[in-house]
């Protein structure tokens, strides 16, 4: 998130189908969604290429359902749950589906989302082992995806010197991107010059893997901004989640080919410049999203959210 202090307007690129504000894919292939695709299918989350100049970018790709038999067995704490099935129409772009909020009824949770109509949901790991648990949920449902890397939070408790780690993680077929990364200034929880190590070490490897990135950003705008620029993030793409910045910084992200997030602040009584950011926003390059358990809209601000 970012709080700048600049109100101007973002110049609209030129627009072509992809994701709506509604969360359907208004270009979408047969299987219609905007869920990503696998490895191989080319990048996620990336807009058309703009005449004359500028970063390449693509349409979204939907995931083709597989079938039970060819399934990664079911992890031993989820082997009662089912694979979600069911009409494929609204995605959650970022949800911790891995949290421990939903221990007790994660099942019940899944299953209530995908009654209302949401058939993918993009599982996001914070730390290693709340990746490696995403992937394990990803792998037991159709429809759910896994997105690993390490929060700016806590990359202060990284022990390897290397993103090999997440790359073992990344390289399993349901991991359809990198996240959450980024730089946190308001917490600081870890020190800002391991943040920016870990964001561009995290970036290359999104790069090399050929996923886009899920980015965290908190009153670091112009940091997270030079940093995605420097290390040319167009070329795989991604979403700065739970957009809260002002006009100028919308503007210069989605230049760099980025998308934004739309979570629960933009429904808050306060976010009327927020709302207004994303109101000169193209709805093809904007992301709607929940951040379960987290940031629930009114009037249950303040619960555990869910992706229903």
């Amino acid at each position: 998130m970012d709080r700048s202090e600049d109100s101007r307007k973002p110049e609209r690129p030129s627009q072509g189908p992809g994701q709506t504000s509604g969360g359907k894919s208004s270009g979408s292939p047969k299987g219609e969604g905007g869920g990503p695709g696998r490895k191989g299918r080319g990048n996620r989350w990336r807009s058309r290429r703009r005449r004359g100049k500028g970063p390449k970018a693509q349409s979204p790709q939907n995931e083709p359902a597989k079938s039970k038999s060819a399934e990664v067995p079911d992890p031993s704490f989820l082997k009662s749950l089912p694979v979600l099935e069911g009409p494929v129409a609204l995605v959650d772009s970022h949800a911790h589906i891995d949290a421990a909020d939903y221990d007790g009824d994660r099942r019940k949770v899944l299953e209530r989302a995908n009654s209302q109509g949401v058939g993918t949901i993009i599982a996001v790991g914070s730390d290693l082992v709340s990746s490696r648990k995403t992937v394990d949920i990803a792998n037991t449902f159709v429809g759910i995806f896994a997105a690993v890397g390490v929060h700016p939070h806590e990359v202060k408790s990284i022990a390897h010197k290397s993103a090999a780690p997440i790359k073992a993680l990344a390289d399993n077929p349901k991991v359809v991107a990198i996240g959450e990364i980024g730089l946190d200034y308001h917490y600081n929880h870890s020190p800002q010059k391991l943040q920016k190590h870990w964001f561009r070490e995290q970036i290359r490897l999104a790069i090399k893997v050929g996923n886009p990135v899920i980015v965290h950003c908190r009153e670091a705008g112009e940091d997270v901004h030079q940093i995605l620029e420097e290390e040319r993030v167009w070329r795989v793409g991604g979403v700065v989640h739970c957009f809260t910045g002002d006009a100028e910084l919308a503007r210069k992200l989605l230049k760099l080919d980025l998308h934004l997030g739309a979570a629960g602040p933009i429904t808050f009584e306060k976010s009327g410049d927020l709302r207004d950011v994303f109101a000169e926003v193209p709805l093809e390059r904007i992301l709607v999203e929940t951040d379960s358990p987290y940031l629930a809209p009114p009037p249950n601000r303040g619960k555990r959210n869910e992706p229903a």
